[in-house]
């Protein structure tokens, strides 16, 4: 399932025009997830929670899956992550061949 889970959301994001990239937040000891760099965190948030509810795809709750997002600066931008979306290696991979 969290595979899954993964790809509906990456491609939420892609759809959004964002590029999905793995991120090690605060308190995450090296474990990474599902980040997406942006000039304003809660503008970007908004733009993904209205694509998830204009999606088709509604077999996730999406919005519960990602209602804990967080958001580091970055220095000129910020990162907007969500902790409880683990990043998948497979999606990394397919993306370099």
């Amino acid at each position: 399932m969290e595979n899954e889970v993964f790809k509906i959301l990456y491609e939420v994001l892609e759809d959004c025009e964002f590029q999905p990239r793995a991120y090690s937040g605060r308190s995450m000891y090296g474990t990474y997830c599902l980040g997406v760099s942006c000039s304003n965190p809660m503008s970007a948030l908004v733009q993904i929670c209205q694509a998830i509810a204009s999606s088709d795809d509604h077999k996730f709750d999406l919005f519960e899956i990602i209602a804990n997002p967080q958001s580091d600066n970055l220095g000129r931008d910020y990162i907007l992550y969500f902790p409880d979306v683990e990043w998948q290696d497979d999606e990394e991979e397919s993306e370099e061949n």
